[in-house]
């Protein structure tokens, strides 16, 4: 180290005697290597520092970003959402439009903001991870329930990691009506719109405050089947959807924690009970219907049992640092994550089919219990959920509960969720058909029209 200072120094001092423009190009010469030492550490502290956005708070994902951090003193992880924001989804696209990409997305349950899933990998945001999870020496596509992993896919390709996932499907009384539907297939509208006519022709279908609120439970479940977001087109003027119209505008609404929740399904004031694919929302639809074998579970018309994640994680496809963000969104689909939440989890299933199997049993403990990851958990068969002065107790499974449960997960067949402007839109001009102003086949032309000119501007 001596002698490589004394060289520099002499070199300095013999420059100095030539004349001040061989100093000036020795002066400049470092000035240009002190700054592409500076550009290096920018870029070095950039690509160690990912940022995580989302529109929402969400603490599991704040929770796994500090156990990430805690064990990673080379990458740290930022996390940023939009939750005090007087319009969340606003504030979220104006980040993106004017360049400020994150490294990783949060995706809540209808997907990242205004864009659904779909929306988001076929405008080429999410990076295809599907090759980083086919390299893991730890995790593999193996460890996820099949039903939920295929529906993650998309083109073959893997855009999201997540720990657990709703599940939303519609519950029936059994009778001759719908034990026809079960025999089918799939449920098209004409036979949804014939089963509640059967039952009854003045009913409600679902639990809902206002004829808006039915007409969005009605598009949370349908908006891919009358809108391609790949190829930014809709079919919004057909038959299925003015039956969607006129099927939100039939019978007087009711709020899903009414008191008589039991009476108005028993009389058939409210025909079908959604179905949030914990156990719990299955022993809730017992309370209404009757025993477990007094139920059918139909599933949404056009789509049978349908999913929505809430905490999954994107990459970006402008990601600096993909190594690193993969280092971190995997830890979702870890045991070690899984077998720490899922006593903790409100209507969300694992993914993980070891998970899987604890969560199952903690419906058959009341009080804690050891689980067969060797740790004291929280049995789920005890306490309730209240629904207006009802309360609906908690029980430990049954075997034809867990049945039914299974027979929900393994008909998974699409993404609960919609487009929200999409969805606006809709309800907008909606209101002229429940007051009567114009028919359901004029909305429905109007609705085209303008959902046609929103997509082709996107």
């Amino acid at each position: 180290m001596l002698l490589s200072l004394t060289l520099i120094g002499m070199t300095f001092i013999g420059c100095g005697k030539n004349g001040n423009n061989e100093v000036g190009d020795s002066s400049e010469k470092r000035q240009e290597i002190s700054k592409e030492d500076n550009e290096k550490s920018e870029n070095e502290k950039s690509e160690n520092e990912l940022t995580v956005m989302g529109l929402y708070e969400n603490q599991d994902i704040r929770n796994a970003i500090v156990m990430f951090n805690n064990a990673h003193s080379d990458i740290h992880i930022n996390y940023i959402n939009f939750e005090e924001e007087i319009d969340p989804e606003t504030k979220l696209a104006t980040e993106l439009t004017t360049g400020n990409i994150p490294d990783l997305y949060v995706i809540d349950m209808n997907g990242l903001g205004n864009l659904t899933l779909k929306d988001c990998i076929s405008k080429g945001l999410f990076e295809n991870i599907r090759p980083y999870i086919e390299k893991d020496e730890e995790i593999s596509e193996d460890d996820i329930y099949p039903s939920i992993f295929n529906n993650m896919l998309y083109d073959d390709g893997l855009y999201m990691t997540c720990g657990f996932v709703t599940l939303h499907t519609v519950a029936v009384k059994k009778d001759k009506y719908s034990d026809e539907l079960m025999e089918k297939d799939k449920i098209q509208y004409s036979d949804f719109a014939n089963y509640l006519d059967n039952r009854n022709d003045k009913a409600a279908v679902f639990f809902s405050s206002n004829n808006n609120d039915e007409l969005r439970t009605f598009l949370s479940f349908s908006m891919d089947y009358f809108i391609d977001y790949k190829n930014n087109t809709c079919n919004l003027n057909c038959d299925d959807f003015k039956k969607v119209l006129e099927l939100s505008k039939r019978g007087e609404c009711f709020p899903c924690d009414d008191n008589n929740l039991k009476r108005l399904l028993e009389d058939d004031s409210v025909l079908c009970f959604n179905i949030y694919g914990d156990i719990m929302d299955i022993q809730m639809a017992e309370f209404g219907f009757g025993d477990i074998s007094d139920i059918n579970i139909i599933g949404y018309p056009e789509k049978g049992t349908l999913v929505s994640y809430y905490g999954a994680l994107a990459m970006s496809s402008e990601c600096k640092n993909k190594e690193a963000a993969w280092e971190f969104m995997r830890i979702l689909l870890t045991e070690e994550y899984g077998s720490k939440n899922y006593t903790d989890t409100l209507s969300n299933i694992p993914v993980r089919k070891d998970v899987l199997e604890a969560y199952l049993e903690a419906y058959r403990h009341e009080g804690t219990f050891t689980d067969i990851f060797g740790n004291e958990a929280n049995g789920k068969a005890s306490g309730g959920m209240t629904m207006g002065d009802l309360l609906i107790q908690n029980r430990i499974i049954s075997e034809k509960e867990e049945k039914y449960f299974y027979n929900i997960l393994d008909n998974i067949n699409g993404t609960y969720g919609c487009n929200n402007t999409v969805e606006d839109i809709i309800v907008e001009e909606a209101g002229d058909y429940f007051d009567g102003n114009k028919t359901a086949e004029e909305v429905a032309e109007i609705v085209q029209d303008k959902v046609s000119t929103y997509l082709s501007e996107q």
